[in-house]
């Protein structure tokens, strides 16, 4: 028997782009659950050490904004309750699946990779603007953000932008912006929003500079599908 056994059905279906996504997700939230006390490991440490607060970055350079580029990353695969967990990893399912298909599994990684870079840039950027303008300033840009959702709101907004003309995408896209924020008041609404720019910016040729080479990609996916059967390969079939 080999490590596929091991895995469930449904979860072997998924491309490897977005099981393997899920899966650090998962782990993160599982071993925080399994040990929430421990000083590193536990949930609590978790979301207090890896999650992102953009007006930290300005607190004390250049080791704030040091800490804060690290958290940059870190702190999309925390999450604050199983309940967040469970809803942006339903959602990285439904989306990473449709996008991964289309595009091939290390363009969809590199897609995912640019939009967290672009999202985390652009909460940094505003919260610089807040500094040097208290004006500018937005209550979110003081709290601790974790989870995924902001890659997610990036991934909706591409996808949207790759349908035909008249679709109604912007439309469903905006609706979601608008429903989880009434139904979860303490999601963060600035993220999320952020999270569409950072897909309005990928979509619109802004991060066209961060695109990964064609040998790159064609290496990355030979050697996904040496690792994995489940790989979808399309490198040369972007989203625009």
């Amino acid at each position: 028997t080999g490590w596929e056994d091991w895995v469930p059905p449904a979860l072997r279906r998924l491309p490897l782009g977005t099981r393997g996504v899920l899966l650090i997700n998962l782990l993160v939230f599982v071993v925080g659950a399994a040990f929430p006390d421990h000083p590193m490991l536990g949930s609590r440490a978790a979301q207090h050490a890896l999650a992102i607060q953009p007006s930290g970055a300005f607190k004390d350079p250049p080791i704030s904004l040091l800490k804060e580029s690290l958290r940059a990353v870190t702190h999309a695969f925390v999450h604050g309750s199983a309940l967040h967990l469970f809803f942006n990893m339903m959602s990285l399912v439904n989306i990473g699946q449709i996008i991964e298909t289309t595009i091939g599994t290390a363009p969809f990684l590199v897609l995912c990779a640019q939009l967290l870079g672009a999202y985390s840039s652009l909460l940094f950027a505003i919260a610089a603007a807040a500094a040097v303008n208290p004006q500018l300033s937005f209550r979110s840009l003081d709290a601790k953000m974790v989870g995924f959702s902001g890659v997610l709101f990036g991934l909706f907004t591409v996808q949207a932008l790759a349908e035909p003309p008249g679709s109604t995408g912007i439309n469903r896209l905006f609706f979601l912006l608008v429903a989880q924020y009434l139904l979860f008041p303490s999601s963060s609404l600035l993220g999320h929003s952020v999270g569409i720019a950072a897909g309005f910016a990928y979509s619109r040729g802004y991060l066209s500079w961060s695109d990964a080479s064609r040998s790159l990609i064609l290496r990355i996916e030979k050697s996904l599908h040496a690792f994995d059967g489940v790989v979808r390969s399309r490198p040369g079939s972007w989203l625009v």
